[in-house]
């Protein structure tokens, strides 16, 4: 987590803040519990700071493990949807889904991230568009 940008975002106080959560953390030997208590623990500060709408996004699947040794596409998504179901047990309503974005259909070619570059309903259209739903359907 890139220290600063947290310090900076918990000093403006925003209305709605959306905790993007990805899969980095996620290695052959991690602990599911463990992350989903640091993510608990980031909310928690958030809430505290005075930000009335905290909401967190699921972790997507990916395919490309290169850059974690050992990490394999079955180990990842056994992780991934026990700290998802965590997550959707203690959030409820503010965990975010996305379940119209598919793999491998919606990734960039490196089969980590969202497709961006290719025009029309691309991977990370379909992932700005949820987050703008909820956005708007929070300041009415």
């Amino acid at each position: 987590m890139n220290t600063d940008l947290y310090g900076k975002m918990l000093k403006e106080k925003g209305d709605i803040v959306i905790v993007a959560v990805g899969g980095n953390d996620i290695t052959p030997t991690s602990q599911p519990k463990e992350i989903v208590r640091r993510i608990i623990e980031i909310v928690n500060d958030i809430s505290r700071n005075g930000c009335e709408h905290v909401y967190i996004t699921e972790i997507l699947t990916r395919g490309n493990f290169s850059k974690c040794p050992g990490l394999q596409k079955i180990v990842f998504d056994r992780q991934r949807i026990k700290i998802n179901k965590c997550l959707a047990k203690t959030f409820k309503n503010n965990l975010l889904k996305f379940p119209d974005i598919k793999f491998p259909a919606d990734y960039a070619k490196d089969l980590v991230h969202l497709e961006s570059r290719t025009p029309g309903n691309n991977g990370m259209r379909k992932y700005q568009c949820r987050l703008q739903r909820l956005i708007c359907s929070v300041k009415r």
